[in-house]
């Protein structure tokens, strides 16, 4: 072979090492045949070149080198996986080649993917058209299931009709616009979830074995969704070779080996235990727990424990996850001692009827018990200093609450639609009862305030079943439709200091005595707005009703 064919053929290998994968499966056949060639028809001298080449390549690389024999996007996924627990991963007293988790394959339903499973992507709904009346649009867009929870036939039959609608030039206001978005934002997050999982499968065999490289994109939220249902709706949105892969598979029975670390995850710092996944922290050695399979979880009593171990180290589990358990239909939940955060919905929506807070805890989440029908008391233990809005919200059999001591500040809405609270014990250094703390809880006849208290804000103690106003020595103010629909107060004799914003006792229909203070007398105006609906006030007030009286 002469000079200058030998030297094309060099330069076309070389090229080929460098070339992307997206056509690397072509590629890689030319590039051994011609590789071949070239040994066949060179001197000894330039074989001797070329095997030297071949055995520095076969080297362990390093970690910030992409591997060319992945996939482009198996090899972004896991440099950002690996950039996300880089933090994690490194114990600050030790090096990081002391702790390193062990590799290993599992056989997996690939429907299921890996990692937490989901029940999300199963849900089928026709979506009706939006109102062409803007103002029922909203209506309509509160109406509807989350994207995340739609089928691929529902959510690409949505997509078409909303896209559809808009270039129709049909009412497209905020929330068909939004709608829009949220389902063309989920339809490429499944494409591309979908595409990556068939590149990993398709090139997991060719991955250099000195480097590990983790089952990542089989992990991915997206992925798990869009394997819940049917996929041929996207087929006219993926790759050829997604499409030519799934079709050759059967959905529900498919399994496949993969490779995870020994957490049975493809992320380093996540470990499973029973249906209960955690996150680990390498730097302070503590674990917080994300997540249950759902589908597994029906019925079962779970405790959270103190420690877990992993790759030879103890973690103290310090924390649960947003949602961790949100949704389940779990029977129990026992926490254990060291647990210091209860993320935001961790508990919301399950039918758990108790719920034992450790004395570790100082931090509880907005939402983190909310709608739970079944809990009748909780006790807060006196180590929480904040509670997030809503945290008790809509819990209906709820009847008694003892808040902690130290709670720095009530949050927004903490009891709103706790229909059978008849109860509550406050911290005595709050100074202010925070919009809707009791709005909805119908069955509140009475409460003591702190004397501390200074403004009893908006919606505070909305369509509550009080007989009397609380006035503390320190009230100054009383906000917008504080006590609005209170039906069995029947007087209100507040001191010249409380301001009264407007609607603050509106439709109190039992109300029939009032005393107000002085700075009233002349500020008719607000005074019908401060007790409109009320049966002693007329529409037009011309004179002030003998039934209100000033200080």
């Amino acid at each position: 072979m002469n000079t200058r064919r030998l030297l094309f053929l060099s330069a076309l290998c070389l090229t080929m090492g460098t070339t992307q994968l997206s056509a690397q499966g072509f590629l890689k056949k030319i590039k051994n045949k011609g590789t071949q060639m070239i040994k066949e028809a060179a001197p000894k001298p330039v074989k001797e070149v070329m095997d030297a080449v071949d055995n520095a390549n076969k080297a362990p690389k390093n970690n910030t080198s992409a591997n060319r024999s992945g996939n482009r996007t198996i090899t972004q996924n896991r440099s950002t996986q690996r950039a996300r627990t880089n933090a994690n991963s490194r114990p600050s007293t030790r090096n990081q080649a002391d702790f390193e988790p062990a590799h290993k394959t599992i056989t997996i339903k690939l429907y299921k993917g890996l990692g937490i499973k989901t029940w999300l992507g199963r849900k089928a709904f026709n979506t009706p058209q939006p109102p062409m009346q803007c103002p029922k649009q909203p209506a309509w867009i509160d109406a509807l299931p989350q994207v995340i929870e739609l089928d691929n036939a529902s959510l690409i039959a949505e997509s078409k009709m909303i896209n559809k609608w808009v270039e129709a030039d049909k009412p497209s206001c905020e929330p068909v616009l939004v709608r829009r978005e949220l389902l063309d934002s989920e339809v490429g997050k499944r494409i591309r979830a979908l595409d990556n999982a068939v590149n990993y499968l398709n090139n997991a065999d060719s991955q250099n074995e000195n480097f590990y490289t983790p089952a990542g994109p089989l992990e991915q939220d997206a992925f798990k969704r869009t394997m819940q249902s049917d996929y041929s709706p996207l087929y006219p949105l993926l790759a050829d070779e997604t499409v030519a892969y799934l079709k050759s598979i059967n959905r529900t029975s498919k399994e496949v080996s993969v490779r995870v670390y020994e957490g049975n995850s493809s992320q380093e710092n996540r470990m499973q235990i029973g249906e209960m996944w955690f996150d680990l922290n390498f730097q302070r050695n503590n674990a917080r727990l994300i997540g249950v399979d759902n589908d597994e979880s029906i019925g079962k009593d779970y405790t959270v424990p103190s420690t877990v171990r992993y790759a030879g180290r103890t973690f103290k589990v310090t924390e649960i996850e947003s949602a961790a358990f949100a949704d389940m239909k779990i029977k129990s939940v026992t926490l254990s001692p060291g647990l210091k955060t209860i993320g935001s919905h961790a508990f919301s929506r399950t039918r758990i009827t108790s719920i034992n807070i450790p004395s570790t805890v100082t931090m509880i989440d907005s939402y983190a018990f909310h709608n739970m029908p079944a809990i009748t008391s909780i006790t807060v233990p006196n180590s929480v200093t904040k509670i997030g809005n809503s945290a008790f919200s809509m819990c209906t059999a709820l009847t008694e609450v003892a808040l902690p001591v130290r709670l720095e500040k009530l949050p927004n809405a903490l009891f709103f639609g706790c229909k059978a609270l008849t109860k509550v014990t406050l911290p005595q250094n709050i100074t202010k009862i925070d919009m809707s703390t009791f709005e909805d809880c119908k069955a509140l006849t009475n409460i003591s305030l702190p004397q501390s208290v200074a403004v009893i804000d908006q919606n505070a103690f909305k369509n509550t079943a009080l007989t009397s106003v609380p006035v503390t020595t320190s009230l100054k103010r009383i906000e917008s439709s504080a006590f609005e629909g209170c039906n069995r107060i029947t007087s209100v004799s507040l001191p010249s200091r409380v301001e009264v914003e407007m609607f603050a006792f509106k439709n109190c229909k039992a109300l029939k005595k009032v005393v107000i203070g002085s700075q009233y007398k002349t500020r008719t105006d607000e005074l019908q707005m401060i007790f409109y609906g009320c049966p002693f006030m007329p529409q037009r007030m011309t004179t002030i009703p003998a039934c209100i009286t000033f200080n």
